[in-house]
């Protein structure tokens, strides 16, 4: 049986006052900042074993790794943004992390605020409190989640949906109704995977928006988690088709496309 870990929690308070000192920094002088304990953390009381300080060490080497192999600290010539799908995998293995703990905000300040600024902000430059306090959208929050809830270990290639682009991983993550269950939420990744392969780039974002709103609108109907992953991927691919159906007819890509789906 997997152990359950907890991790260490920076309370909101000591998280603002963290952003206050990150302020102003250079990347190098938010490494020298960077620790993998603070006398801010606080752990729960009802148990549990804590994460080894030595492993978030090792998390940390593993991403600066990962980050300068893209151009880190530098980002003239960097590729920030393929550091996401590069390090999405890195920190779901890295942290043995239960979906519970993973839903806490105060574990991913800690893990941003205090372990990682540095990568944080090279990332997304500026002190930018939605990409460093916990939330949706912070820095190693979602990515996490990503590679939780996409990662397919039946496919011959387990990480390619985290290669969507990065408004449709947005779209997808930031509607819980639709991504809360891995099973269903793989499978709603793998229909927009099509869009994006098929549909021309100036009717891919409108596509995929519109495949999103006609899943929410059917979940009242049907409930997408009780369904066989045959019935799950019959309906989606029907949603999917009836969306590419609104691709101009013009386009041949995408005509054969939709004969495909």
């Amino acid at each position: 049986m997997t152990e359950h870990f907890v991790f260490p929690r920076l309370p909101m308070a000591a998280a603002r006052a963290r952003i206050g000192q990150l302020e102003g920094k250079t990347l190098d002088e938010l490494g020298a900042m960077a620790s993998a304990s603070s006398a801010e953390a606080i752990y729960p009381a009802t148990g549990g074993t804590r994460f080894p300080t030595a492993r978030l060490e090792n998390l940390r080497i593993e991403l600066l790794t990962c980050a300068r192999e893209l151009g880190f600290p530098s980002r003239v010539g960097s590729d920030p943004v393929r550091f996401d799908f590069i390090a999405a995998p890195v920190l779901l293995k890295g942290l043995s992390m239960r979906p519970g703990e993973a839903c806490r905000t105060d574990v991913w300040s800690f893990v941003t605020l205090q372990l990682l600024p540095d990568i944080a902000v090279w990332r997304f430059p500026g002190v930018s409190e939605r990409r460093l306090l916990g939330g949706v959208r912070n820095t190693f929050q979602r990515l996490w989640w990503r590679a939780y809830l996409l990662h397919d270990p039946q496919d011959t290639d387990p990480w390619r949906l985290l290669r969507l682009p990065e408004d449709a991983l947005v779209g997808l993550f930031e509607r819980p109704a639709i991504s809360s269950n891995p099973q269903v939420t793989r499978a709603i990744a793998k229909c927009v995977k099509v869009i994006v392969d098929t549909v021309p780039t100036s009717s891919r974002e409108n596509a995929w928006r519109l495949a999103y709103k006609r899943i929410r609108q059917r979940m009242p109907l049907v409930n997408l988690e009780a369904l066989e992953p045959e019935e799950l991927d019959r309906q989606l691919r029907a949603i999917c088709r009836s969306v590419m159906n609104q691709v101009p007819e013009q386009d041949p890509v995408a005509t054969v496309a939709k004969s495909e789906v």
